[in-house]
């Protein structure tokens, strides 16, 4: 969708559900750089990563409200047992 200002509206969803959706049981890599949405792309991930060996690797170097991701990021996969 557009907006009358040129922006674009993009729906959102968890990767959970996406997965669910798709009858997708098993990943084996997650990958990603979203450009700084990467706390809330993992956030919708949880089921995903606490059930599978995911090799992940996620670009955490984009700044978000003053501060790096890379220290959420770390310390939420620290809590999953990563």
């Amino acid at each position: 969708m557009f907006s009358n200002k040129g922006e674009s509206k993009i729906e959102v969803v968890k990767l959970d559900d996406e997965l669910k959706r798709l009858y997708v049981n098993k990943i084996d890599v997650l990958k990603m750089d979203i450009e700084g949405a990467e706390i809330e792309a993992i956030q919708g991930a949880i089921k995903t990563l606490r059930s599978n060996n995911v090799k992940v690797m996620i670009a955490s170097y984009h700044i978000v409200n003053d501060k790096r991701t890379s220290y959420f990021i770390e310390s939420f996969l620290s809590s999953l047992g990563y």
